[in-house]
């Protein structure tokens, strides 16, 4: 093995003879210091790579990573996780518990509200385009209503005042 390239010399315990090999086989293996790996492979799969880990890993520091990372299988985060730049979910998003969106909220698509929606405060809700309520709406304040309005059945209860209507 002496012509092969990246060999390293390793004493093994059980014959108690040194080695040249490119594996490490310790289940106890402690580095201490920087460690620097400059093999160039990307890696595209969990196999492959400069560095391919077949346990577990455990970090107990900050890690930086240069390039993209891909994620296979559920990832669990205990704190918060906190996303500086766009983020891009291909097939949905579940929220367990309370969202806020701390600027502009854009839908490009059908937005399905399940449940009681509260707009509080001086807060406002355009919608351009069409919009169908399925069930009863209760408004409790002013509706200014620019353009036709065409209602099926009016029942009105109480004082109701008309500046001008035209009844056909």
């Amino acid at each position: 093995l002496k012509t092969r390239d990246g060999m390293i010399l390793v004493w093994d315990l059980a014959t108690e003879k040194f080695y040249m090999t490119d594996t490490i086989d310790s289940s106890s293996l402690n580095i201490t210091g920087i460690a620097t790996f400059l093999n160039t492979t990307n890696s595209s799969a969990p196999t492959n790579g400069a560095l391919v880990i077949n346990g577990g890993l455990g970090i107990a520091k900050q890690v930086n990573i240069g390039g993209g990372i891909t994620v296979v299988g559920v990832s669990t985060f205990a704190s918060n996780l906190d996303i500086n730049a766009a983020v891009d979910i291909l097939n949905g998003l579940t929220v367990g518990g309370t969202t806020t969106a701390g600027g502009n909220l854009n839908v490009g698509g059908n937005l399905e509200v399940v449940g009681n929606s509260n707009f509080i405060g001086d807060s406002t809700l355009n919608i351009t385009g069409l919009v169908t309520f399925t069930g009863a709406v209760d408004f409790n304040g002013s509706i200014d209503v620019d353009g036709q309005t065409e209602l099926d059945d009016v029942n009105v209860s109480g004082i109701a005042t008309f500046a001008s209507i035209d009844l056909n």
